[in-house]
């Protein structure tokens, strides 16, 4: 393997519900939705659904974030969205093509819907921007007592003028703000998992905080440090933003798809190009800023573990981390895991966010978790029949059983039909 030049930086199934579909009409205009209490000005709503008024949006959406977005809303940043869109929108005016609602009161922005509508199969289908790099699907409001008034009206608003005859919301969090509406709408779950947390709550001391992780677990950690160390001058290292972190980005998915493909297992986001350009352009200093940073430990001038991350306020989420196997019993791995939670602990983040699925090894690490959800709202005899078919049961029980097939069979499945074998993954870290 090549070794890579590095920069220093310094440092949580219901029945499908029916409700009365919206009389079908396109249009962009400024909507105003009344208000009962007179007090309080109307919103007026706007449908976003070209790639020019989405960039313009930027001043307004990065303010509304800074003011109003909770950090466990990182993937719904604009510079995030706006990077997503390079990759994964595709210019075809049919499929896919925005759907964003922006509401806005006294000239504010004070809500933004980022959705996004495809059409295949006879399905039109709404769902959120930035699948399947986004691990955390929400909306954007200000907190009010005319939020929840505006949410609906603008959820409603989209289903009107985007024409959809299926709702797919997918990763969204017990605490989204979008979820207790959805609820109430009588969404089908159509999957749940979890996502391990570690919780500072302003601990800044870390020397205190490992005292949680038991003996046995830190002192294993000094013997691999040992063992690393033994293989070569150890360092660990912050990529600045530029061609070198765009280049160990790539090292990173690279490191992810071998280990997958070793173990007969399939992510189609790790696979998938496109990923790979956008996290690439994400740290390369172009563009809107993402939070998105690399970090490694690296041996001998070689990398041994490699990580991405995302910065979101008082949060750091990893995003990805991947090992050379040639450094396997070193723990490479687990040590650079540590570094990332001392230098959270340290910088005084409330959390460091592994993401789902809560496989074993997060809960090594990870004190809590939270809920984490598909759900799906058919608004036609062939959206119900999708949802209460093919989404809530046909393709569960798919993934469940590719998930139960001998190792060998799974690594055969997986190199013939690549990243088709969605249903046995869907693009967290594994």
């Amino acid at each position: 393997m090549t070794a890579l030049p590095l920069l220093t930086s310094p440092y949580e199934t219901v029945a499908l519900g029916d409700f009365e579909r919206p009389v079908s009409l396109r249009h962009t205009q400024l909507t105003p939705v009344a208000d009962v209490n007179a007090r309080v000005a109307p919103v007026s709503l706007r449908l976003v659904d070209d790639r020019s008024a989405f960039n313009a949006l930027e001043a307004e959406w990065t303010a509304l974030f800074e003011r109003a977005g909770r950090p466990e809303q990182l993937f719904q940043s604009f510079g995030w969205l706006w990077h997503w869109c390079n990759h994964f929108l595709v210019s075809r005016a049919s499929n896919p093509s925005l759907a964003i609602v922006t509401g806005h009161r006294d000239g504010r922005l004070v809500l933004v819907l980022p959705f996004l509508v495809t059409r295949a199969g006879g399905l039109t289908t709404l769902s959120f921007m930035g699948d399947p790099v986004s691990q955390y699907g929400d909306v954007l409001i200000e907190a009010g007592p005319e939020a929840d008034r505006d949410l609906t009206a603008a959820f409603d608003f989209v289903l009107n003028a985007a024409d959809v005859n299926l709702v797919h919301l997918r990763k969204l969090r017990a605490d989204a703000a979008i979820a207790p509406m959805l609820r109430a709408r009588g969404a089908v779950l159509t999957d749940v998992q979890n996502a391990p947390y570690v919780a500072f709550e302003g601990v800044a001391d870390y020397a205190a905080f490992e005292q949680r992780y038991g003996k046995a677990a830190r002192k294993n950690r000094k013997r691999q440090m040992r063992r690393l160390q033994d293989t070569g001058e150890t360092s660990f290292e912050r990529f600045a933003s530029g061609p070198r972190a765009s280049d160990a980005a790539s090292l990173a998915l690279g490191l992810k798809r071998d280990w997958l493909r070793q173990r007969g297992l399939v992510s189609p986001a790790v696979v998938d190009v496109r990923t790979e350009g956008f996290f690439r352009d994400c740290v390369s200093g172009r563009g809107p800023a993402t939070g998105v940073e690399v970090g490694a430990v690296i041996s001998n001038g070689t990398v041994a573990a490699i990580e991405i991350a995302i910065q979101c306020k008082d949060r750091v989420a990893l995003h990805l981390i991947a090992y050379d196997p040639r450094f396997e019993k070193t723990g490479a791995g687990a040590l650079l895991m540590e570094d990332s939670v001392r230098r959270a602990c340290q910088s005084g983040k409330a959390a460091l966010d592994l993401l789902a699925p809560g496989t074993a090894y997060k809960y090594d690490w990870a004190d809590r978790s939270v809920e984490l959800s598909d759900c799906a709202i058919g608004l036609s005899a062939v959206g119900k029949l999708y949802a209460a078919l093919y989404l809530a049961w046909v393709r569960p029980a798919a993934k469940t059983l590719v998930e139960h097939l001998p190792m060998g069979v799974r690594r055969h499945l997986a190199a013939i039909v690549g990243g088709a074998v969605l249903l046995m993954q869907t693009g967290e870290i594994i």
